[in-house]
């Protein structure tokens, strides 16, 4: 089975170290799971160290597997707000290898608070069809971009790529 780790970056030269582990003993997880820093969630309230944004720390944690030479033994897993093909895109460049869409479909309870503050509730059924258009959406534009698979787009490529869109007014 496949192990891995789940971690919201609060602490740069804490990563750093545990990449420094990974090399010496190594004892190296299958993936890694990079989260947002969710202030309703904080566990560490009273710490020092607040979390990383995620596209930071999707971008940190990805340069630094890199340095320490395991990018080629851990996957990057990013667990984001998902609603578009472009953030799905977005998080492949930044070096995410795989996504965890959690949005207010995707939550648990399944519920979503609207501006007048009732509840909808979201069938399973349009939850694997908003899950299905993203990708295919995503899909799409990979292909007419020239992508072959996700590992192609980089952080170059990708702003090259939104170039002519916001250029014409997208």
């Amino acid at each position: 089975k496949p192990v891995g780790i789940r971690l919201c970056i609060t602490d740069k030269k804490e990563f750093h170290e545990i990449c420094y582990a990974f090399c010496k003993t190594g004892v190296v997880p299958d993936f890694i799971t990079v989260e947002d820093y969710d202030e309703e969630n904080n566990f560490s309230l009273n710490s020092k160290y607040l979390g990383v944004p995620l596209y930071e720390a999707l971008l940190f944690v990805s340069k630094t597997l890199e340095i320490s030479g395991l990018n080629k033994q851990i996957k990057i897993i990013a667990a984001a707000e998902i609603y578009s093909h472009f953030d799905v895109l977005r998080l492949f460049a930044l070096g995410a290898d795989a996504v965890s869409f959690q949005n207010h479909v995707t939550r648990s309870d399944s519920r979503y608070e609207t501006g007048n503050m009732e509840s909808t509730n979201f069938s399973r059924g349009s939850m694997e069809q908003l899950h299905t258009e993203i990708l295919g959406s995503t899909i799409n534009i990979m292909r007419v971009w020239g992508y072959k698979n996700p590992g192609d787009i980089t952080l170059a490529t990708f702003f090259r790529d939104l170039g002519p869109l916001y250029s014409k007014g997208f």
